[in-house]
């Protein structure tokens, strides 16, 4: 927050932009069982053998591979950042079906644009507190440290 107060400018898509106001927000009670949205759309991707190469492919909340590899790359990255992860690793997120809302990405490349298939949803998630709370401070799914998968509570 120093940092706005310092330099409100920030570039957002190539565009500079204002910050005209910064609010913090305590972070909620975290227990096992939690409704979340998102604030930024969740992007989780997978690879998948097409004409015997090797492709990434964005996971829409319809395929069963999302959740799995949501909850992978969240074990992955509280391994990355604490060392270890002793814990039950089960995390079952369950979103509303009628919350689900595609968005289309576009993430410049070096010489390239590329587009993602990222989701906003409003969701339920259960299993280890340590492992929801990750979530909620480093965000859910990939692509994070561009800003993707962040969630408030609902």
């Amino acid at each position: 927050m120093e940092g706005f107060i310092d330099r409100p400018e920030i570039d957002f898509l190539r565009r500079s932009v204002n910050v005209e106001y910064v609010e913090f927000l305590e972070p909620p009670e975290f227990r096992r069982n939690m409704k979340f949205r998102t604030l930024s759309p969740i992007i989780i991707k997978t690879v998948r053998e097409e004409d015997g190469v090797l492709k990434q492919w964005d996971v829409n909340p319809n395929d069963l591979k999302f959740y799995e590899n949501l909850q992978n790359n969240l074990v992955r990255k509280y391994r990355e950042f604490y060392g270890d992860y002793d814990g039950d690793e089960y995390l079952r997120l369950v979103p509303y079906q009628r919350s689900i809302k595609r968005k289309r990405i576009m993430i410049p490349k070096e010489g390239a644009e590329t587009y993602h298939r990222a989701y906003h949803m409003k969701f339920r998630v259960e299993g280890d507190p340590r492992l929801i709370e990750f979530g909620y401070d480093c965000g859910f799914g990939e692509k994070n440290s561009m800003g993707f998968g962040m969630v408030v509570t609902s």
